[in-house]
């Protein structure tokens, strides 16, 4: 049977929320096309931090109301995965695979989700996850 889990890297979280995004209609089309191909959606609890910070400094939003707009996201139909005992172990090993690695919290995103049985990413950065082959990057279009 196809793998049909699809993680949102926090890129795409943020657009879902921002409706002033350049991108933010793209992802809800993007996001709504794989939910009506009987996707699994999939964040890793990584991305909520990674959002909550990216709400705070960029958007400059208090911590309660970026922790609130989280909460939307977190209590939406999509699953949370979260590090398993050996996602180390895979982080160490994908750090020993990938030398020119843009981001370390990349590649500890891509082994959580490598754990957890998921193969694909939907992001819109074309360099954090394409050198990582137990995952496909998919972009927004």
């Amino acid at each position: 049977m196809l793998n049909k889990k699809l993680a949102f890297d926090t890129n795409i979280l943020v657009y879902l929320l921002d409706e002033k995004s350049e991108f933010y209609l793209k992802t809800v089309k993007t996001v709504s096309e794989f939910e009506t191909k009987g996707f699994e959606l999939v964040i890793a609890q990584q991305s909520i931090v990674e959002l909550v910070q990216v709400l705070t400094d960029y958007y400059n939003l208090s911590l309660v109301k970026a922790s609130t707009k989280a909460k939307q996201i977190v209590n939406s139909k999509i699953k949370i995965v979260s590090p398993l005992p050996q996602t180390t172990k895979t982080y160490l090993e994908l750090c020993k695979s990938n030398k020119k690695a843009k981001s370390h919290f990349d590649l500890f995103l891509a082994a959580t989700l490598i754990d957890n049985q998921v193969t694909k990413i939907l992001t819109n950065d074309k360099s954090g996850f394409k050198n990582i082959r137990q995952l496909k990057a998919m972009y927004l279009e």
